[in-house]
């Protein structure tokens, strides 16, 4: 009994034990959730990229479609300066594709484009551009 009053009067604090509980559940709450980061990461990077590859296909199409007297034999190829980008220039900046690849087709005849992106990440499909309301989906 007087061991118990020393105890209770005396010493404030946490016992061992109760420091390594505390330190497993922490531990457990991270493994949990950087998986779940690394995820939502990834989904972040890949909607960036198709992001960025719409708008350089419609900065593409838009400059062939207003082209001036002067380049009216220029063919859309010409418009499109890489068939297998690791980088667009969209509106003067410049962006890396951070999660995949890309690789561009372009008809001339019948003056279309067509993008395939790729992600790294085998979990997530590939979308073509234009078209291809994918966005983030996994398999």
């Amino acid at each position: 009994m007087n061991t118990l009053k020393k105890r209770k009067s005396g010493k404030k604090g946490f016992t061992l034990m109760e420091m390594l509980i505390v330190v497993a559940i922490i531990g457990i709450l991270i493994a949990i959730a950087i998986p779940t980061f690394n995820n939502a990461l990834t989904k972040a990077r890949i909607s960036a990229d198709e992001a960025n590859l719409r708008s350089y296909y419609a900065e593409v199409m838009t400059n062939y479609m207003l082209k001036d007297s002067a380049d009216k034999d220029k063919k859309l190829s010409e418009y499109v300066t890489d068939t297998a980008p690791t980088s667009v220039l969209v509106g003067g900046a410049t962006y890396k594709l951070q999660a995949g690849s890309c690789a561009i087709t372009v008809d001339d005849d019948k003056e279309t484009i067509s993008m395939v992106y790729t992600p790294t990440n085998k979990k997530f499909d590939a979308v073509t551009i234009p078209g291809g309301a994918t966005t983030g989906q996994s398999k």
